[in-house]
């Protein structure tokens, strides 16, 4: 039997990541109160994690078409 490859990718930036860096280098968050207050499965990707997200995707969909890959393979 061939070694599978798997492939893990969490999420691009949240909301979440984008308060804690802005935290770090002494700014504040514009909705930072209003994201305390609601559960982290709760908060958003960013514009900027959004469009991470899509690259992550279209990479791999990428990746299975060379590889040849499909779905029902998995």
């Amino acid at each position: 039997m061939m070694p599978k490859t798997v492939t893990l990718i969490r999420h691009g930036e949240s909301e979440s990541n984008l308060a804690k860096d802005l935290a770090e280098d002494g700014r504040a968050h514009e909705n930072e109160a209003a994201l305390m207050r609601v559960h982290t499965s709760e908060r958003r990707l960013t514009p900027l994690g959004v469009e991470q997200a899509k690259a992550a995707g279209a990479y791999i969909r990428a990746w299975m078409v060379r590889m040849g890959v499909t779905v029902t393979d998995c």
